[in-house]
This record gives C-alpha cells, sequence and structure tokens, in this order.
C-alpha cells in the first residue's frame, strides 16, 4: 500500500483547508468539510475491508451506502489541517445500513469522540 498522506486526496484537502483559512472563509463554527471519494484511487491506499470502529450516523445515510469520503474533524480547525492532515482528517464509507465506519489515516491509537465520523485507518 501507497503512504496515505501523500495520496492526492489528502493533499488537495489539506490545501483547500489551508486555502480557506487563508482566505478567512471558515474557521471557529465554520462547519467541516466532506469530499466523496473513488473507491478505486483509495484502494491504492488503504485496505477497504478493514473497519476500524463503526459508528451510527443519526441520519439516513442510505442513499450513500458504500460512498467513501474524506472529512475533517468535528471541533478541528483548518489552520491545521495542512500540519497534521493526521489528527485532522478522516476517512468514512457509509456502510450497508447507512451507518459509517471508519479508516484511520493515521497508525495511531483510535480517534477520540470529537473526531470525523466513519471509518479511519492508514
Amino acid at each position: 500500500m501507497k503512504d496515505i498522506l501523500t495520496a492526492p486526496f489528502v493533499q488537495e484537502m489539506m490545501q483547500t483547508t489551508a486555502n480557506m483559512y487563508r482566505l478567512g472563509w471558515d474557521e471557529r463554527n465554520g462547519g467541516n468539510i466532506s469530499y466523496m471519494l473513488d473507491e478505486k484511487e483509495v484502494g491504492e491506499y488503504l485496505d477497504l475491508t478493514k473497519v476500524i470502529r463503526t459508528i451510527p450516523t443519526g441520519f439516513d445515510a442510505k442513499p450513500l451506502i458504500g460512498k467513501i469520503f474524506i472529512v475533517t474533524g468535528t471541533g478541528k480547525y483548518f489552520k491545521n489541517v495542512q500540519f497534521d492532515p493526521e489528527n485532522n482528517l478522516g476517512i468514512i464509507r457509509i456502510a450497508a445500513l447507512g451507518i459509517l465506519r471508519r479508516r484511520q489515516i493515521h497508525k495511531r491509537a483510535a480517534r477520540s469522540p470529537d473526531e470525523p465520523h466513519g471509518e479511519t485507518q492508514r
């Protein structure tokens, strides 16, 4: 597997959040970013069969079943994403029941409850 931190979609998210912060568009209560990813591209960087954690979405996500997203973490600052993507981004997949599965973007221990909901992995 390739290093997830070198993935074009991770690099793009790092640049996007840095630009949004630099331009003053978002920060502090500005919300989160989610970006739908191509399964084939993600599969070059992550084992898509490995589920780290399953979390209820709290809403009907059935139209998104199987879709994969890169997301910014709840309570995280856009200005920090470019310097520490491992702790500020997550990759999620909507599971068959419309719940989220988390894939870690890093090798460290599981994230806290304020992280993006879904599957995380590296």
